[in-house]
C-alpha cells in the first residue's frame, strides 16, 4: 500500500459496498437512496453516504500505519534482535550468521521496530555505524550506538559537583559527532524536556525516583546526547540487577560502563551509569556501587551516542 495513494482504498471499499447494486451513469441518485447492506462491510453505517464518510474517517486514523514509500536511504541494513544466545538463531550484534534482515523501518506504525533492532546507519559520507533502536516513535527512530562513541570521558571535570550537569561529557560527545549530518539534530533542555516516563527531572533518589532537578541546563541543540535514567528504566533496567536487555551492555567489559545524563540526588559527587547490565552509582550499600564514583578527571567512562533518525 503506497502512502500517497492510500485513498484509492476508498474506491475498492465503495466498490465492495455497491456490489450487486445497479447504478446507471446517466442517472443522478442520492447516495442515501442507493441500496446498501452493512452485513459484510463491518461498518456501523446503514447507508452508502454514511459508509463513505465512515470509511474516510477510518483511513485518516490509519495514516500512521501505512507503509513508508520513501525510507531513509542512509539506513544500510537492519537486523532482528534476538538475545537468546543458547538458541541457534540469536542475533545481538548483527554480525552473527543467524541474523535475519528486517525492513521494519519501512512501516510508519509506532513500535514496528522493536527495541534492540540493529540499524546499520550511514551518519555521513565517510562513516557507517551500528545502532540499537531504543524507541520507535512512528516516523522516527531513537537509537543508541552499539559501541562507545567515546571510550573515556569525565561526566564533569571541573570539580566533583553534579549540580553543574554533564557539561564535560556533552561537549566531548557533541564534538565527536559534529559531522554526523545524516542524523536529526535534537533540541532539548535538561530539567524541562520529557525523555521518558513523563519525567523531566535530572536527579534520582536511591530508589530511582527521579523527582528533582539536581541540575538544569539551557537549551542545547546537537546531533547526539546520552541516555537518561528514565529511558533506561523504560527499557527494563533496574538498580543493581542485571535486567537491562543485552544490547544495552553489549561490548561493555567487567568494571566498565557508560554514562547516563542523570545524577544522584542523594550525593552531589555522583552521576549515574549503566554498568554491566544494571543502573548503578556510588550507593555505599553496594559493593558494585562503591566503584562507580564521579571523580574529577581520574574516573572516566564511555559515552554512547543517542541519535534520532527518520524512517
Amino acid at each position: 500500500m503506497i502512502k500517497k495513494n492510500y485513498k484509492l482504498i476508498v474506491g475498492i471499499i465503495i466498490g465492495a459496498i455497491l456490489t450487486g447494486t445497479t447504478v446507471y451513469a446517466a442517472t443522478i441518485i442520492s447516495s442515501i437512496n442507493v441500496g446498501y447492506s452493512n452485513e459484510s462491510s463491518k461498518l456501523v453505517a446503514d447507508n452508502v453516504q454514511d459508509a463513505i464518510d465512515e470509511t474516510y474517517k477510518k483511513l485518516d486514523s490509519y495514516k500512521e500505519y501505512i507503509v513508508n514509500d520513501n525510507p531513509n536511504r542512509n539506513i544500510i541494513k537492519a537486523y532482528k534482535y534476538n538475545e537468546d544466545e543458547e538458541s541457534s538463531t540469536y542475533c545481538i550484534t548483527g554480525e552473527e550468521k543467524s541474523c535475519f534482515i528486517t525492513s521494519c523501518y519501512d512501516n510508519y506504525a509506532k513500535d514496528s521496530c522493536p527495541a534492540g533492532t540493529i540499524i546499520e546507519y550511514k551518519v555521513n559520507e565517510n562513516n557507517t555505524f551500528k545502532f540499537y533502536v531504543m524507541f520507535d516513535k512512528g516516523k522516527t527512530l531513537l537509537l543508541q550506538s552499539q559501541n562507545d562513541t567515546i571510550n573515556s570521558v569525565a561526566w564533569y571535570s571541573e570539580k566533583v559537583d553534579n549540580r553543574n550537569g554533564p557539561l564535560t561529557l556533552l561537549e566531548a560527545l557533541e564534538k565527536e559527532t559534529s559531522t554526523w549530518v545524516n542524523v536529526n539534530s535534537q533540541t532539548y533542555e535538561m530539567g524541562k524536556t520529557i525523555f521518558a516516563l513523563n519525567s523531566v527531572y535530572t536527579g534520582c533518589s536511591l530508589s530511582l525516583n527521579c523527582d528533582i532537578n539536581v541540575y538544569a541546563l539551557d537549551s542545547r541543540t546537537a546531533y547526539a546526547r546520552v541516555i537518561t535514567v528514565q529511558e533506561a528504566l523504560a527499557l527494563g533496567c533496574k538498580q543493581y540487577e542485571e535486567t537491562c536487555p543485552n544490547w544495552m551492555f553489549n561490548n561493555v567489559s567487567l568494571n566498565k560502563g557508560y554514562w547516563t545524563m542523570s545524577a544522584r540526588s542523594t550525593w552531589y559527587d555522583n552521576a549515574i551509569t549503566i554498568y554491566y547490565g544494571r543502573i548503578v552509582s556510588n550507593d555505599p550499600n553496594s559493593s558494585v556501587g562503591k566503584m562507580i564514583r564521579m571523580r574529577n578527571t581520574d574516573y572516566l567512562l564511555g559515552a554512547r551516542a543517542v541519535v534520532e533518525i527518520n524512517k
